[in-house]
């Protein structure tokens, strides 16, 4: 969830307990690169407001986990709203190159 005030993403309901069982699950595969995709909900647009949003939220994701004992390379991106599912963040196992791929076109977009 995002919080305006203080300018970042905090977890709701049972998102601190499934952090938990990722991270857990991540340092016994600590060489398994992943991605981690935001979404936002809404209308279907690429208003750089939703890809900035969803970027922070993978964001903060990526540092929970590191936080955790996570230490896995992780690339994330942020894909504002792409479709109707809603708001939300997919992790999902990838390659090295994609992570390194991933990260460059974030940075790049960004700059």
């Amino acid at each position: 969830q995002f919080d305006p005030e203080k300018d970042r993403c905090t977890f709701v309901g049972d998102s601190e307990k499934n952090l938990d069982k990722i991270a857990e699950v991540l340092k016994e595969k600590p060489s398994l690169p992943l991605r981690i995709f935001g979404f936002c909900g809404g209308d279907i647009d690429t208003d750089p407001k939703t890809i900035a949003l969803s970027l922070a939220r993978t964001r903060t994701v990526r540092e929970a986990l590191a936080k955790r004992g996570a230490n896995n390379p992780m690339a994330a991106k942020g894909m504002g709203t792409v479709d109707t599912i809603g708001a939300r963040v997919e992790l999902a196992p990838t390659s090295h190159e994609d992570v390194k791929a991933i990260e460059k076109e974030v940075a790049e977009a960004e700059a």
